[in-house]
C-alpha cells in the first residue's frame, strides 16, 4: 500500500517527509539560539506557546549553512509527542509512494555521513529523492534544553532591514494562541477522494451527496463533462475534475457532490466521499500540497483532519478553471436548478 509523503526541496535537493507526521508549514519566522546549541539546529520560534527547535538539513548532512531568505519556509513534524521544525527552501507537492519504489538509503552516501536520518532513497525521473527518518531527526533534538540565553544575537541575519521585519512579525504572529475551541470558529469541510488522493470542500457549497446513477453523454462536450444526470426531476450537469487537474481516473466514480452556488448548480464526481469534518481555522495549513501546477492553481492548501490530509479546493477557483477549458456554446452548460 502506498504511503503519502510530502516533497520538499533543500538547496539543489529533493527531499520526502511521511505526509502524516507533517502538523503544518510556516514560512521561516525569526529564530534565536539556545543554550549550548549544536551547528544543526538554527534556532527556536514560539509556535502558539510551543517552542520549536529548527534543524538546518544542509548542517546535518555535512553541506554547511545556507543564508536565510524570506521565502524560506519550516516544515513542522511531530513523533513521540515532540514538535520540531526542518528548514526548506521549496515546497512541491504530496505523492503516494510504494514500498517497492524504495532503495534502501545503503546504496547512498553523504558528506556527514549522516545515514540514520534517512529512510530510503526514491528515484523520481532522473532525481533522487532521500526519505527523510522524521523520528531520528525530531528524537535528535529532543533532548536539547530549549532556552534562549539572556541578552542572545538572534540567528537569522536578515540580508535588509525589510526582511528583518518580516521575520519579526512573522515570528510574532506564529506565537499568539490560538482561541479555545468554544471560541474559534469552525468550519465544515466534506473530504473525498480523487486519483486515489484526498480532496477538501467548503461544505457551504455543497448541497448534497448522491450516488452516481444514469449518466448521460453531453454531444460535442469538453472532456471534463461526464455528462447529465436526473436528480429528482432537475438535470445536473456532471464534471469529471480529475480531468481539469491532470490526476489518474483509472478508478470507477460512485458518487457526486453536488455544489451549488448563486444560480450555479454543478455535479463533481468523487470515487468515495471520506467523511465531513467541523475544524478550527488552525486546521488549514496555506501551502500548496498539489500533485501538478494544474492543481495548485485550484488548490489554497491542505485540511488535517485526524490523520488525514487533504487539499483544499477552492470552489471560485475551481469554476474559473472549468470557464477557462473553453466549453463549447450550447454543451457542457452549468444549468440553473
Amino acid at each position: 500500500m502506498a504511503t503519502p509523503y510530502l516533497m520538499v526541496g533543500f538547496r539543489d535537493s529533493r527531499y520526502a517527509l511521511e505526509a502524516v507526521a507533517v502538523r503544518e508549514i510556516v514560512w521561516l519566522p525569526r529564530l534565536e539560539p539556545i543554550v549550548e546549541q549544536p551547528p544543526h539546529v538554527r534556532g527556536i520560534f514560539n509556535l502558539r506557546g510551543r517552542v520549536v527547535p529548527v534543524i538546518d538539513l544542509g548542517v546535518r548532512f555535512g553541506y554547511g549553512p545556507s543564508p536565510a531568505a524570506a521565502e524560506h519556509r519550516v516544515v513542522v513534524v511531530a513523533a513521540d509527542d515532540y514538535c520540531a521544525g526542518i528548514l526548506i527552501h521549496d515546497v512541491h507537492d504530496v505523492v503516494p509512494v510504494a514500498p517497492e519504489e524504495i532503495s534502501p538509503a545503503a546504496e547512498f552516501s553523504l558528506p556527514g555521513g549522516e545515514k540514520r536520518f534517512v529512510g530510503g532513497v526514491l528515484k523520481t525521473g532522473n532525481e533522487l529523492c532521500l526519505l527523510l527518518d522524521v523520528a531520528a531527526l525530531v528524537n535528535d533534538v529532543a533532548g536539547l534544553t530549549l532556552e534562549a540565553p539572556e541578552g542572545c544575537a538572534l540567528v537569522e541575519d536578515a540580508a535588509t532591514d525589510e526582511d528583518a521585519a518580516l521575520f519579526l512579525a512573522r515570528a510574532r504572529e506564529l506565537a499568539k494562541l490560538p482561541l479555545s475551541e468554544s471560541e474559534a470558529e469552525q468550519f465544515s469541510y466534506a473530504v473525498l477522494r480523487l486519483g486515489g488522493e484526498l480532496y477538501a470542500l467548503d461544505t457551504g457549497a455543497v448541497r448534497e451527496f448522491v450516488p452516481l446513477r444514469g449518466l448521460t453523454p453531453v454531444p460535442a462536450a469538453p472532456r471534463f463533462v461526464a455528462g447529465n444526470m436526473n436528480v429528482r426531476g432537475d438535470i445536473l450537469t456532471v464534471v469529471d475534475i480529475r480531468h481539469v487537474i491532470n490526476i489518474s481516473s483509472a478508478a470507477p466514480a460512485g458518487h457526486v457532490v453536488v455544489l451549488a452556488r448563486d444560480n450555479l448548480w454543478l455535479g463533481i464526481l468523487a470515487e468515495s466521499i471520506e467523511d465531513i469534518y467541523n475544524l478550527p481555522a488552525a486546521a488549514i495549513a496555506l501551502y500548496p500540497a498539489a500533485s501538478s501546477p494544474t492543481t495548485a492553481e485550484i488548490c489554497i492548501g491542505t485540511v488535517t483532519a485526524g490523520e488525514c490530509i487533504a487539499s483544499l479546493i477552492d470552489i471560485e477557483r475551481l469554476l474559473g478553471a472549468l470557464l477557462d477549458a473553453h466549453p463549447e456554446p450550447g454543451t457542457g452548460q452549468v444549468p440553473s436548478p
